[in-house]
């Protein structure tokens, strides 16, 4: 049964890639908005053989932390913050499937944590009807240009398959040494190679933290 995901009313296939307007949520989202926690990012809706199924990524601002130094034992000085961003995916009226978070917590630089937004899919690669989704976000605490932590993640149903690695700062400012680390774990290893080739084709797409 082929998968199919609705957006703003327009019937589009699941091999399509996803595009959404980020600062304009779908009426369906203030259904969840009790269920979430941050700012809205993304929304997508599709239909699949389970039914009707939502994606919500969000992000939460910046929040002083408490604490007066930081994991590495520096002292916060003028101040350390918190940083999070969450992924739900829910289906029929409003049953969680699965829940992701990531942070960092007492940064005393540039705190980042970030969704790659146009780095989110959701695909039906194994033609079973049931959709994967994937998604990628960067993380880091720093003062400088330099590679972030960069993940890509797919879920199929509540299975979680990650790559974790690092990014490359630009296309005209590289690190050899530390960027573009790439790292599947053991789940992702055990896919098909239609997945490794897609994941690989994503991750090389939206590599960079400017493009």
């Amino acid at each position: 049964m082929k998968v199919s995901f609705i957006l703003f009313g327009l019937l589009l296939s699941l091999q399509a890639s996803t595009q959404i307007h980020t600062k304009q949520p779908l009426p369906d989202s203030t259904t969840f908005k009790t269920k979430i926690i941050g700012n809205i990012k993304k929304f997508i809706r599709w239909t699949d053989r389970f039914g009707d199924n939502y994606l919500i990524l969000t992000e939460t601002n910046k929040i002083a932390s408490p604490a007066n130094i930081t994991k590495s034992k520096v002292d916060c000085g003028n101040g350390c913050t918190n940083k999070e961003l969450y992924a739900y995916h829910f289906a029929g009226n409003d049953s969680l499937i699965w829940k992701l978070n990531d942070f960092i917590k007492n940064c005393n630089f540039d705190n980042i944590v970030e969704f790659r937004d146009e780095a989110t899919k959701i695909t039906d690669l194994d033609k079973n009807g049931i959709a994967e989704i994937w998604l990628m976000y960067s993380m880091t605490c720093t003062n400088d240009i330099s590679p972030r932590t960069l993940k890509l993640i797919m879920y199929q149903g509540n299975k979680k398959y990650a790559i974790r690695g690092t990014s490359q700062p630009a296309k005209q400012k590289t690190d050899e040494k530390l960027g573009n680390k790439y790292v599947p774990d053991k789940e992702f290893q055990t896919l098909r190679q239609p997945f490794k080739d897609f994941a690989r084709n994503l991750w090389t797409q939206y590599l960079y933290d400017v493009r």
